[in-house]
């Protein structure tokens, strides 16, 4: 085991108590109904608007797009933020962060449900081709390969989880094992400058966007020990209009070049903005909120929600001439309900130890 030591500069005396972190849940509920509205729209974004760029979006589909694109950025944001609660919390009691103990804990949570999920959307969608075709359609070495990295998944939303794991693990290790978090920030840099000369990197080299996800983990990381230390955050009026102006900016940009980097800040930014409106307005929120309590249930929703029920129902609607922005908004929410029900129907009749490995 790989010890990373203990961390000397948490001062307890100041440390805020993390036994309420509803905000958190707040934020989750909100995210997914955002990761659930960008499948539901999918299809409408890439058949009506030139494959989807986001500068080919008319007005009122820019400022959806906008609400709801970076939900996975925030997902990596919490991500980090958790870990170091719970790293500042296993220091405080003296132990060694231990990073092959994290690493077995990321397996067992993300990659072995990654696998069995992958698993079981691949046989579906050889029952479903076999039924509309009548011939087993088995899968590609293209198809298995790309179950290996997330990407070529039939159910496409579960990529989201090799890029966690990878994340997760690069940026602990390096900056809580090997203590080198410099190699980070050139890798930074790097990445900025060629997402800002070349935006197109992502078409060559399709993993590239998740050097993006390296910075919202870092920022979860940051915010997190701000929280703890009752450090002072940037203003939240500064971040708003902050984040307001990056929004403002992309509404109006019609330049690749520009949509790139200003996409990439938005992954700094939009964490941060989100955070801040949830801490501000959400930190003691009441457990019937409708966000909380879409909240609890964020796992399940993003491993149910798609890409059966999303595609089912955008393509039922687009049969009969009525998928539009307007109609595809309130399904988003139905499908997210649908989710939690499936979830409840599975964890009525299925095993505790069974439960464990699906969710």
């Amino acid at each position: 085991m790989i010890s990373a030591g203990q961390n000397p500069t948490l001062d307890t005396s100041v440390e805020r108590r993390t036994d309420n972190l509803s905000f958190l849940t707040v934020m989750s509920g909100y995210l997914i109904v955002c990761v659930v509205a960008i499948h539901t729209l999918d299809l409408y974004w890439r058949s009506y608007n030139n494959g989807g760029l986001f500068i080919n979006l008319n007005f009122p589909h820019k400022l959806v797009e906008l609400i709801i694109r970076y939900a996975v950025p925030i997902f990596v944001f919490i991500s980090a933020f958790k870990f170091q609660l719970s790293y500042e919390r296993k220091m405080k009691t003296g132990k060694p962060f231990l990073m092959g103990e994290y690493v077995r804990s990321r397996i067992e949570r993300l990659i072995i449900s990654y696998l069995v999920w992958s698993a079981f959307y691949l046989v579906l969608r050889i029952v479903r081709d076999f039924i509309q075709t009548r011939a087993f359609i088995w899968p590609s070495p293209q198809e298995l390969n790309g179950i290996l990295i997330g990407y070529g998944n039939f159910a496409y939303q579960l990529w989201f989880i090799p890029m966690l794991f990878v994340v997760s693990i690069g940026v602990i290790f390096l900056k809580f094992v090997v203590k080198r978090p410099e190699i980070l920030y050139v890798v930074y840099i790097i990445h900025i400058l060629l997402t800002v000369v070349f935006p197109n990197t992502i078409n060559y080299f399709p993993l590239s966007n998740w050097l993006s996800y390296f910075l919202s983990f870092e920022i979860g990381l940051y915010c997190a020990r701000a929280y703890l230390k009752q450090a002072r955050l940037p203003n939240f009026l500064i971040i708003t209009l902050f984040w307001l102006g990056l929004c403002l900016l992309k509404l109006v940009n019609q330049n690749l070049q520009v949509d790139a980097f200003l996409d990439l800040m938005l992954f700094i930014v939009a964490p941060t903005f989100v955070y801040q409106v949830a801490i501000n307005f959400f930190s003691q929120v009441s457990e019937k909120n409708i966000l909380y309590q879409i909240g609890l249930y964020t796992w399940p929703i993003f491993l149910i929600h798609a890409p059966f029920l999303t595609s089912l129902t955008t393509s039922a609607l687009d049969r009969f001439h009525v998928y539009s922005l307007l109609t595809a908004l309130p399904i988003t929410l139905g499908i997210t309900l649908v989710s939690i029900v499936i979830y409840k129907i599975i964890e009525r009749f299925s095993p505790k130890r069974l439960m464990g490995v699906l969710f």
